[in-house]
This record gives C-alpha cells, structure tokens and sequence, in this order.
C-alpha cells in the first residue's frame, strides 16, 4: 500500500484529536490537582490523578492568566498586579497574557483561566506535532517516518508529563517550526516562510521558557549554518543568511518590549547573584554507577516501575523519557554508517547527556553560554535531536533496507533488560500492564527492524502515544477544581477595605500559597517570584518564616509576630490568619475556619495618605517619613479612580510640597500626573510608591507604564503581514484560474 504524505498528515490529525478527545468531549482541563489542599477543603480531589510537584501551575500560570482576562486594568493588557508582593509587575512572558498574539487571539473565546490554559496547550501540541512533520517531509522522509516521529514528539512522555508547563512544549514546538522554516528559506527562498521565520522567532521568545529558549537557540544556529553551508554558490548561501538573519531579527525586535521590563526587573532583584548550588540542584543525584544506569535506562522505559505521573513513584524522574520504539529508533541511527550524516543531531543529544551527568560541564553553561538565567534538566535540549535521529532510523527502515542483525537484535533487547535489571536491583514492584506493553512494543520494534513494516511501524506509534502519552496526561474536569471555600470567603470579607491579609506561622503547608491569591481575589503579601525585587526582599525577609530562599518566596510571618512592629501597618495589613494564638490586644479575633483563625489588626493599616512631616534625599529621588506612618497626621485624602494599573486621587490643597503615600511597591515605570503635567514619582522608606506633589495640587493621577504596552505593535505588524500573504495568495490563485481558461 502506498502511503502519501497528505495520508500521514491526516492520521496525525486523527491521533492528535482522538488523544485530547476527554478534554473536547467532556470539558476537563488541564490541571495537576483539585485545588483542594490551597484553599483548605480537603478531600476534593475525587478519582483523578493529582500530583502537587506541578503546583506552579496552580501558583503562577493560571493565577497570573486570571489576571490577564480579568484584572481591572485601564490599558489594553494587564500591566500591574496588586494581589500579591505588595503590589508587581504582571508577567508577559511564557505566552501567558495578551502580549503574545496568539493569547491575546485565544482570550477572545474565553474569560476563564482554565480553559485559555487548555487552549494553549492543546493548540502547542498540534502545532508541534505539524511542525516536526514538515520538517521532516522536508528533509525528504518517508510518510510515515514522518507521522510516527512527529506523533511521537507531541504525543509523547515529555509533552504529556509536562502539560501543565506549556512554556517547555512551546520551547519544543516553534524551535521545530522554524527548522521547517529555515529548510524553506534556503530551499526555495519563500517569501512566506521567510515571514515565517519572523513570526516563529517572535512566538518562540514570547511563550517559550528563557531558558530553554537559549539550548533550542544553539540547536537552531548550528543547524543554519550547517545548512547554508551545503550551498555551493556562496552568494546564495549570503543571500539566505540575510534573509533568515532579518527575519529573526523582526522578531526579536516584536518580543523586545517585555524583555526591556524583565531587564528591569533583574535589574532591582538577586536573582542572577545566587550561587552555583542553586543551579546544581537540578541535576540528578548520583550514588554510584546503578544511580547512573538506572537514570539512563529510563530515557527508554521510565514505567515498569508503575504510572511516573502519578504521586509516590518511587525515583526520581523529570518527564525525559523516549519510549522503547522512539528509544531502539535513536540507538539504530548510531548503526551502519548513519553517523555520517547524522552525527551533528548525535553530537548535540550526547552533549545535553553529558551536561546532565556531569556537573562541571553544566556549570559551564552557567557561566560562559547564558544559563544562568534559571534551573533547568539540560537533558530537555536532547528531545529534538532524539526524534529526528529516529525519523530518520525508520525512514531507512522503511524506504531502503530491513537491518536486523545480532547488533540490531541486542539494541532492541538490551534496553529492556537494563530496565528489567534496575526493577530487580531497587527491590520495585512491577506494573504488569506497562510491562506487559513495553514487551509487546519491543516485539513490535523487531518486527520493524527485521521486515520495514510500515503498518507495524503505524500500529506501535498509536500504541506508544496511547499507552505511554496518553496515560501521563493530568486533567479533571473543569467544574471539579475549588476556587472558593469559607476561609477563602472569610479572609476576602475581612480585606473588603482593601487591606491585605498575612500568614502567621510555620504550619500551613500548602495552604493558601503565595501567589494564589489572584485566582482567590484576595490581597496579600507573600510571593513566588525569582525576580522580586531586592526592595521587596529587605522589607519582608527580617520577619519571614524563611528567610534562607534566595529571596524567591515569601510565604508567612515567622513566630512570635512582634505587635510593635510598624511595618505591617505601612504594608496595608489588616487581616492575620493563624494557627497559633496571638495576642488578642493587638489582634480582633474574627473567625476559625479549617483549623485556622483569621484575625483583624484593632490599629486600620495606612493604605494612602497625603503628607507634610517627610525629607527628600540628596539626589531627590527617594523619600523617609520623619516619623512611623501611623503617627504622622495625613490631609484629606479620597481615592476617586482604583484599577490596577491607574490610581487617581483627590488631594488637599496645601501651601508647601506634600507626598502621597501609596501602600504599594515601588516601580520606576510608574508615571504621575495632574491636570495633563507630569509630576515626580519617588520611593518611600526605600519601598513604598509615591508622587511629590507641588503646593496647591488638588488631584494626582499614578498609571504604571511599562515597555510591554508597545507589544500591540508587533502583533498588529504580523496579522498585517498574514493578511497580505493571504491576498497575495488569493491573487496568485485568480490569476491561475484566469490563464488556464483562456489556454
């Protein structure tokens, strides 16, 4: 039976779509836990599988895309969230806002989180998996090499385990769209694939994770460069560089806007002064040399030991994980004389091998090639070097010679008796259905590898993105995550005034954690946030409950609070919620809800002020009270306008300079005004956001405007670009339909 490409691609479709088909059919979402434990009502998670070491995407994405569809801004975007930290940027980055086009399009199908989040993950995966096909089609694979590698890729153990981590998938999908691209420029010098490459560059840098995005960036330039190379004439050859180096460069420049505010904010943080230790944590660790076996043979098999998604598997595993038929596929593209032309793609895995395993060579990442931006397992870069080495294994299996020999038969069989070997050695029961599957895979490999069977080949890719992907996969229905609960309700009742609400004490696990609070609509001060600024740090970290996290977090006030101290007030918190008892003179009992007891301050905080008793540095840039704010006398004062991002107020008039006093952290993209003429912004207490306001000022208008709200920029000049290619192509269509009637 012949296969045709168009074939191939239908069927990937068909699998992509029978894969999500309980996300499309019965509106689950994407979620790694019920929400339960956060918000204090246990015993929600019902029969779905949780797992708690993906709760950043409870804590920050959906959070802060809840903030994104829902915030109260007065621009286009959210550019502020006042929820947390006192008050911080909100993130753009890693495709969660309207910054990035294609989110920005998704918002208009829905206001809630859950959903956008499943949006965008489900279409990353069937990007990727479109990508990886024309990629290889391009490269003149056989269909179905085509289909298998690309099913493999976007349905498999990596995608699937890390589902709640969209910015890895995005990392993955368009550094594969734009290997097609590049193929495409300097194959045929399209002007669309040339457009492409910009739009690729640009959704690589706005939803990909940093990180990442820097190992997928060396992927990329040595596959150009290897690429161009091959052409002879070199002024073809200089003619494509500078047509794919402008087309990147286009791109850059439309993501550039929120990496100037993430500039910034690394700039007021610590964040890249940490030690070597932090990045070193992310690697495994090695006992010995059945640690190392062990870690390697799961890059074949990682189930036998049971379901790796699933809460209380016994080792250690970070998603990397080929599959028995995708991981025989990458070892035979080391056989007969492959090497030749494939050994860049080797080089590369093995190089994100090593990193891996040997410390000192990640450490020189860290230091010399940009990767001390964040921790990451630098095994992830592998992922698409491993699936093309074995597109292109089956692809000679299938369009050239069957290569069973002994050598083949070892490379089917040894990986599953290392697998079977590390099972023995750790005393693991085993899952005899993924057993029962990873043997019926490794049959179905020999088959293969012994005949060039296509339709096996076809059988054992379903097999392995149903059994293996499919199986990894966390979702729940949408209506089973809590988002509310009656201490949730308590805490938002007390802090109807605007205060914020502070944890008291060591004991609250993974209840109501930092950074939740914009999905609770409640105001707090805790933070999960490697950038918080080194402002933020000195002001909470003296009463922290843990001040030895690089200043990454800040989540409850260490015991015993100490009622004198004057900062909770100047921080706008009136509400403590505690374990512990505390000193009911200083603090209003208020109610007990699940095992806690929610306190009021008797003293109200100060959430704004306008006053006279301050000094003003030399330089005239910061701003001290003369004396602790609750006892400085503030003017008549009415907030008249509250959005996030834009703050006007009433002020007294008064015959000398006044500041107003903002409960809010400082940042210098904050702008003030009155009456349409800009007024001086300042520091307060080397923390607090405030605006010197000139004698007889009788209203102030703060707006927060940081770089990113140029980003409609970019996205405008892209659907201008998509719309024009799209006439272009209608024309060329016409004018072929035209001639061929009048032949």
């Amino acid at each position: 039976m012949i296969i045709r490409y168009r074939h191939a691609l239908a069927a990937l479709l068909v699998l992509q779509t029978l894969y999500f088909s309980p996300l499309l059919l019965q509106r689950e979402v994407i979620f790694a836990h019920a929400n339960d434990l956060e918000i204090g009502e246990a015993g929600g998670a019902g029969t779905f599988t949780s797992n708690r070491k993906f709760s950043d995407q409870s804590s920050v994405y959906i959070p802060e895309i809840n903030q994104h569809l829902n915030g109260r801004s007065g621009a286009w975007l959210s550019t502020w969230n006042p929820y947390v930290q006192l008050g911080r940027p909100t993130a753009q980055l890693a495709g969660f806002g309207k910054a990035y086009l294609i989110t920005h399009v998704l918002s208009f199908l829905t206001t809630n989180p859950f959903l956008l989040y499943t949006y965008l993950a489900v279409a990353t995966i069937y990007l990727t998996g479109l990508f990886c096909f024309l990629f290889l089609k391009s490269l003149g694979l056989h269909p179905v090499a085509c289909f298998s590698s690309a099913a493999g890729l976007s349905l498999g153990v990596f995608f699937s385990y890390w589902l709640t981590f969209v910015m890895f998938l995005a990392s993955v999908c368009w550094t594969m769209a734009l290997l097609w691209l590049v193929t495409e420029v300097i194959d045929r010098r399209s002007l669309a694939a040339v457009a492409g490459v910009a739009f690729a560059s640009y959704c690589l840098l706005m939803s990909g994770y940093p990180q990442f995005v820097i190992l997928q960036g060396y992927l990329l330039v040595a596959f150009t460069v290897a690429r161009l190379w091959r052409i002879r004439d070199r002024r073809e050859s200089v003619r494509a560089a500078v047509l794919i180096g402008g087309a990147v460069l286009v791109g850059a420049i439309a993501a550039l806007p929120p990496y100037l505010d993430v500039a910034i904010a690394a700039q007021r943080s610590i964040r890249l002064e940490v030690p070597d230790e932090f990045f070193l944590s992310a690697l495994p660790r090695f006992q010995g040399w059945k640690d190392i076996v062990l870690f390697v043979s799961q890059m074949f098999d990682a189930f036998w030991f049971g379901n790796p998604i699933r809460e209380g598997y016994p080792i250690a595993f970070e998603g990397f994980s080929l599959t028995p038929f995708y991981g025989v596929l990458f070892l035979l593209s080391f056989t007969r004389g492959q090497w030749r032309r494939l050994w860049p793609w080797q080089l590369f895995s093995i190089g994100c091998l090593m990193a891996t395993l040997w410390p000192p060579a990640y450490l020189f990442m860290v230091h010399y090639l940009g990767f001390h931006l964040s921790r990451m397992l630098p095994l992830g870069g592998a992922l698409v070097p491993a699936f093309v080495l074995a597109a292109c294994s089956l692809d000679d299996l299938l369009r050239w010679r069957p290569a069973w020999s002994l050598r083949t038969a070892a490379l089917v069989v040894c990986p599953t008796l290392a697998v079977a070997l590390n099972v023995w050695m750790h005393g693991t029961a085993l899952n005899a259905g993924f057993v029962a599957l990873s043997l019926f895979i490794a049959a179905g490999t020999m088959i293969v590898a012994a005949s060039g069977q296509a339709m096996v080949a076809i059988v054992l890719t379903v097999v392995s993105a149903i059994g293996y992907g499919y199986s990894t996969m966390l979702a729940r229905p949408l209506d089973s995550i809590r988002v509310s609960s009656p201490l949730v309700e308590a805490i938002r009742r007390e802090t109807a005034d605007g205060s914020r609400y502070a944890k008291v004490g060591p004991n609250f696990d993974r209840l109501l954690p930092s950074n939740q609070e914009v999905l609770l609509q409640i105001k707090g001060i805790g933070s999960y946030d490697s950038l918080a600024s080194i402002d933020y740090q000195r002001l909470v970290l003296p009463f922290s409950d843990n001040p030895a996290a690089f200043g990454r977090f800040f989540n409850s006030i260490a015991l015993p609070i100490d009622p004198q101290q004057k900062s909770f007030g100047d921080a706008g918190i009136g509400v403590f919620v505690s374990r512990d008892e505390l000193d009911e003179r200083v603090f209003a009992r208020k109610e007990q809800v699940a095992g806690v007891t929610v306190y009021r301050a008797r003293v109200a905080p100060v959430l704004r002020a306008q006053l006279t008793g301050f000094r003003r540095s030399s330089s005239g840039d910061t701003v001290s009270l003369d004396q602790p704010l609750s006892e400085l006398a503030s003017l008549d004062i009415e907030e008249i306008e509250a959005k996030d991002d834009i703050r006007r107020f009433r002020l007294t008039a008064s015959t000398k300079e006044t500041v107003l006093f903002i409960s809010e952290q400082f940042h210098p993209r904050w702008k003030a005004q009155s009456g349409g003429r800009p007024i001086q912004t300042t520091r307060i207490n080397d923390f607090y956001l405030g605006a010197i306001v000139p004698p007889g000022v009788t209203d102030v208008e703060l707006s927060f405007r940081p770089f990113v709200l140029w980003s409609w920029i970019g996205q405008v000049f892209f659907v201008g670009v998509g719309a024009g290619l799209l006439v272009r192509r209608g024309n060329s269509a016409r004018i072929l339909v035209a001639s061929r009637r009048i032949r």
